[in-house]
């Protein structure tokens, strides 16, 4: 199994007022050139997708472009994880109708602090993918009513303690890559 990991794309970003979108656009394609030539049937997005939480419209089309190609083009899956500059409701708004297409987009911990697994399976291989999306440590003091937690180090504590990863998958795992 081979995933390709992408991640801070920053999509519209501009630098002393130079837009970055056709630098992003050959750089998507070329992920896309080697998903196809390396037979990667799996890519992980970790973050940050847009440079900002309204991203604009030519880096919206651009990556929906890139989504339409991989995913339903191409076959490829592809897992996203959202990033402190994505807007969690935005990233996540079509997640119910695009992951029977091949899109996940992971926006936020789930209200029990668990992180969202996904499995991949490719060729006999199972790996499981757990999202850490960002977010804030008020968003974990808010879950769980624990006024101690007041930086990000004590938040991802919190989370961390409260997901169990199983052994027995990762011994499995061990044996098969």
């Amino acid at each position: 199994m081979k995933i390709l990991h992408l991640g801070d794309l920053h999509l519209g970003k501009v630098i002393n007022n130079l837009p970055m979108l056709e630098d992003q656009k050959f750089v998507l394609n070329q992920a896309i050139e080697l998903c196809k030539k390396e037979n990667v049937y799996n890519i992980i997005i970790s973050g940050d997708v847009y440079d900002r939480a309204l991203p604009g419209e030519e880096a919206v089309k651009l990556f929906d472009d890139f989504l339409s190609r991989t995913v339903l083009e191409e076959h490829i899956h592809v897992y996203i994880i959202s990033g402190n500059h994505d807007s969690k409701t935005r990233l996540t708004c079509l997640n119910s109708f695009v992951e029977k297409q091949g899109l996940f987009i992971d926006g936020k911990i789930n209200d029990d602090l668990s992180m969202p697994k996904r499995v991949i399976e490719e060729d006999g291989v199972k790996i499981n993918l757990y999202s850490l999306p960002y977010f804030f440590p008020g968003d974990i003091r808010a879950l769980t009513n624990d006024t101690e937690i007041k930086s990000f180090e004590s938040a991802i504590i919190k989370v961390l303690e409260n997901n169990e990863i199983n052994e027995e998958e990762i011994k499995h795992l061990d044996g098969m890559i």
